[in-house]
């Protein structure tokens, strides 16, 4: 464990890295925004690699931006301008997209240079094994000097024993820092709020996008979702459930395809009380959310953990019946009480030889039956544990023990 931050005349300097630009997933950049509020708590410096200057909601406040798309010598020269102490790579679990080639970057930065930075991976606690990362995590590994998992060690027996064995074998220090998630959702305001609740339902994607390299396929398992979701809001009146009377907001991200926009927008009109909105700006959608009767969602990762720490009866769906991540995150919510309905993720494939029309017809039966179940048991639902979701705090702790260590070596 690094020693305790220890009190520093010049400011610790913390460089982010998300693994991912921001249209393959809201989500990096929710975590990222999160540690860079405790960051700058804490009286840290935070730069962070970042194409978020086209996203309002993301402003990182304080922080130095590096263009996710710099070249090589923007990057050297801004990189050595920050002068870091530490650098932090968020991982899935370890190098993706662009992820190692700002590996090389620092190593050529600092080639004639006595001090580099050390670099941390933080990881999730659960996540999908696949063989061919086997060899290339054992060739990384030795880069970091330490790997930091996000996640409640209460739930450790979920994660994949090789990791682990991998970590201890390496040397590399192993730390756990508990869940990340945005600190409002503790705050007093998010308490008030969600005691007064309004008479709504949320249907949305999660923070995932969709991009040119997105399988049609999955694609078109998030269309079927959103018809389905509309339709079942008549199955739900059929069975003179309560849900068929509130407002459903339906919650789209402003690059959702304009055609397919086109047919849910159509769709929804045949329905009462059923508007089709933009995504808002994630202060707005966390108090959508706390506020909203039930919430129906494609299962994203930040998005489950959100929806932990509230009492909103929550509907989940895998975005793909085949993601070994999601479907062991799922077991464990089932496991642990978390209280969360799952709709398995095959029912969002549609079978050879079935129309369009009937797959949605299913889907939208179990979906309002899942709605059913969840709201018929909020009354024994109950947040998570605050202190189940410090780790943000947590892990800016971490960073700048591990800064300062960097800064005394």
């Amino acid at each position: 464990m690094p020693d305790p931050v220890q009190s520093s005349a010049i400011s610790p300097r913390v460089l982010l890295i998300p693994d991912v630009p921001i249209e393959k997933g809201f989500g990096h950049y929710s975590y990222a925004d999160v540690l860079h509020f405790h960051l700058r708590q804490l009286g840290a410096e935070v730069a962070i690699v970042s194409d978020t200057a086209k996203h309002s909601q993301f402003h990182f406040e304080g922080a130095e931006r590096i263009p996710y798309d710099a070249t090589e010598s923007e990057f050297k020269a801004r990189l050595l301008a920050f002068q870091p102490d530490v650098v932090v790579f968020d991982t899935f679990p370890f190098w993706m997209f662009d992820q190692k080639k700002y590996k090389t970057y620092i190593e050529a930065a600092y080639a004639n240079s006595l001090f580099k930075p050390p670099l941390v991976t933080v990881i999730r606690d659960i996540w999908a094994w696949r063989e061919h990362v086997v060899d290339q995590i054992e060739e990384d590994l030795h880069d970091f000097a330490a790997v930091l998992i996000r996640g409640d060690e209460k739930n450790s027996r979920y994660e994949d024993p090789r990791l682990i064995s991998f970590i201890s074998q390496s040397g590399v220090e192993l730390l756990r820092c508990g869940y990340i998630v945005d600190p409002w959702l503790f705050s007093n305001e998010c308490r008030e709020l969600s005691s007064t609740k309004s008479q709504t339902v949320i249907v949305h994607q999660g923070g995932s996008l969709a991009s040119p390299t997105t399988p049609l396929e999955r694609v078109e398992q998030l269309h079927s979702f959103f018809i389905a979701s509309i339709k079942s809001k008549e199955c739900l009146r059929k069975r003179s459930s309560a849900l068929a009377n509130m407002t459903w907001r339906v919650l789209l991200h402003p690059e959702y395809d304009s055609e397919m926009r086109a047919e849910i927008v159509a769709i929804a009109a045949e329905s009462e009380k059923v508007n089709i909105e933009n995504m808002p700006d994630k202060p707005a959608y966390l108090r959508a959310m706390v506020q909203s009767q039930i919430v129906l969602a494609r299962s994203g990762y930040n998005t489950t953990l959100e929806l932990m720490t509230t009492r909103t009866p929550r509907v989940i769906m895998p975005f793909a019946q085949q993601d070994a991540e999601q479907l062991t995150r799922l077991r464990m919510l089932a496991e642990t009480g978390k209280g969360f309905i799952a709709i398995p993720g095959e029912l969002g494939v549609r079978g050879s030889g079935m129309t369009t029309a009937e797959h949605v017809g299913i889907l939208s039966n179990h979906i309002a039956s899942a709605m059913e179940t969840a709201f018929d048991g909020r009354e024994l639902l109950s947040a998570s544990n605050e202190r189940d979701f410090v780790g943000g705090m947590y892990a800016a702790r971490i960073f700048l023990s591990l800064a300062e260590r960097s800064r005394s070596s």
